[in-house]
């Protein structure tokens, strides 16, 4: 709310300042330590205001007071407009897909998350669980894949080669630059997708890693589907 307490929290190490109200002072605070600020706004004018101090992603609080419909209103004539609701977000597929849909850019979730049932009972376990459900609905509302290609494949020496010989190889024919980490060698161009040459392990069969979006999920959908 004030520049004395946004400066005690920066100095203990946050990077990112949440208030309720939008306050010029602490706008150009965090402008001066390149800390992002999500100032509360209620108002075309405040969303304005907000921007012109170089706030990015403007928190509509209470999200409750105009819902989806006004961050459509928001972003009509504003189309620039990056908007965070806070208050009347809930842990529900429809509720975050009526956010998504009408525009915001991300969403910001307290005791409809961290609930005081959870908390009482310590149940680390279900807040988790809970907290992952919500990640998965944010990104099946953006429409964000969970498998987002190859990473890498892996490759194993053989008596025929060791790993300092194949990654040798590579190297020669496709000039790729080299990093030796501790049990292999990486091979990579300026474009994506790398090669792992592994130093041990001989006579398997080579390995491939997937970028994913969200491990938890992906290793979850891995599990269903019998991997």
């Amino acid at each position: 709310l004030d520049p004395a307490t946004a400066g005690l929290y920066i100095n203990l190490g946050a990077n990112f300042v949440v208030g309720s109200v939008l306050n010029a002072e602490v706008a150009k605070l965090c402008n001066r330590r390149k800390v992002a600020y999500f100032p509360g706004c209620t108002t075309p004018s405040e969303i304005s205001a907000a921007e012109e101090l170089g706030v990015e992603i403007c928190k509509v609080f209470p999200g409750e007071l105009g819902g989806p419909s006004f961050v459509k209103a928001i972003k009509g004539p504003c189309p620039w407009a990056k908007i965070m609701p806070t208050g009347g977000v809930k842990a529900e597929w429809e509720n975050i897909k009526g956010w998504f849909d009408a525009g915001v850019t991300c969403i910001g979730m307290g005791s409809d998350l961290v609930r005081k049932e959870l908390v009482a009972a310590q149940d680390w376990a279900g807040l988790t669980a809970l907290t992952a459900q919500c990640l998965a609905w944010v990104r099946k509302a953006r429409g964000q894949a969970l498998y987002l290609g190859v990473e890498h494949v892996g490759l194993y020496p053989t008596t025929a080669a060791s790993g300092a010989e194949i990654t040798a190889w590579y190297q020669r024919l496709f000039g790729f630059k080299v990093k030796e980490g501790t049990g292999s060698y990486f091979l990579n161009g300026p474009g994506a997708g790398r090669i792992e040459v592994m130093k041990q392990e001989p006579n398997r069969p080579c390995h491939v890693a997937i970028l994913v979006s969200d491990f938890e999920a992906a290793m979850a959908d891995l599990k269903a589907k019998g991997v």
